[in-house]
């Protein structure tokens, strides 16, 4: 039997997150029923352009992202929730460091 995190709460670090454009780039809390809490920062896919002009050039050593189609609530949560079912919820693990 594998155990999958169930996640209490996601809540975004900017309360208007999801009234804003579908896209971009969130910060994200992330607080699992068993008591964890991961900190993941989501992006949509345009957004690795954008760094990249901004000179961002460390994506294969920098902090991990989740990229989503589109910043929206249910598209987050879906997305946040595959994490916590793949691997046991490797992913969440990986992304709390």
């Amino acid at each position: 039997m594998t155990y999958s995190p169930r996640i209490k709460a996601i809540k975004p670090r900017d309360a208007k997150a999801f009234q804003k454009a579908k896209s971009g780039r969130l910060e994200l809390e992330v607080e699992l029923e068993s008591g964890p809490r991961a900190t993941i920062l989501v992006e949509t896919p345009d957004q690795v352009g954008a760094q990249l002009k901004k000179g961002r050039t460390s994506f294969s050593f920098g902090r991990p992202v989740l990229f989503v189609r589109k910043l929206d609530e249910e598209t987050v949560g879906g997305a946040v929730s595959a994490m916590a079912e793949e691997l046991s919820g490797y992913w969440l693990r990986f992304y709390d460091r």
